[in-house]
């Protein structure tokens, strides 16, 4: 009989440890689905610099490896406060950064949005907060008169194809704001939450079920 008291008092104090063990563990499982989506770092040239001539491409970095599947998989749209678009050509993916190479870019404003596709599967996307400033830029070279046709005809097709990129990122980014979380690590985590919820229902069980006394032994 003399060990009632110290045994009470352990059995309580490991009671009120397994409670808070699962009070800690139940919001770590909650957040850790929306832990697991890479995040956007930062590109080249930097949101809210200013450069003097802007580079030939634009550089975008992610936390983890960007997933390519398919042509539209990641999207880069470049676009100046007129909403011309100068981003040209496909996107690159390269491991853990995507890139779009850019037309020469005159002095002003530029807007960039993208939309990316995460290795957990998720599809991130801008939030209209990354622009950049060229204070110098550089002009187009003037063109000669028998070749002035080529150029029209180039910016004829660039002004058509500059809608469908546009249209391209408009779609991204709408599929993104309904994306979830893949069906595996949503799996996978809920799993783990049940796993953690009855190791301490376990632990419970166990200590609270009545022992045998002495008298009784």
């Amino acid at each position: 009989m003399q060990t009632t008291a110290p045994r009470s008092l352990r059995t309580r104090l490991t009671l009120a440890l397994a409670g808070v063990l699962a009070l800690v563990a139940a919001p770590i499982v909650a957040a850790a689905p929306a832990q697991a989506h890479d995040q956007f770092l930062g590109g080249t040239p930097k949101a809210g610099s200013s450069v003097e001539v802007a580079p030939d491409k634009i550089t975008l970095t992610f936390s983890a490896e960007v997933k390519e599947i398919g042509g539209n998989s990641n999207a880069i749209s470049v676009t100046d406060r007129d909403g011309k678009e100068y981003a040209t050509g496909a996107v690159k993916v390269d491991g853990v950064t995507i890139s779009r190479a850019l037309g020469k870019l005159p002095a002003g404003t530029y807007d960039v949005s993208w939309s990316a596709l995460s290795s957990d599967g998720h599809r991130v996307h801008s939030n209209n907060d990354y622009a950049f400033t060229v204070s110098k830029g550089e002009k187009a070279a003037a063109s000669t008169a028998p070749s002035s046709s080529k150029p029209a005809a180039s910016a004829q097709a660039t002004a058509g194809t500059a809608p469908s990129i546009a249209s391209e990122t408009q779609a991204a980014g709408g599929s993104e704001v309904v994306a979830e979380t893949s069906p595996t690590v949503m799996i996978m985590w809920i799993v783990a939450g049940f796993l953690v919820l009855a190791i301490v229902l376990g632990i419970i069980l166990q200590l609270t079920r009545k022992k045998p006394s002495r008298d009784e032994e």
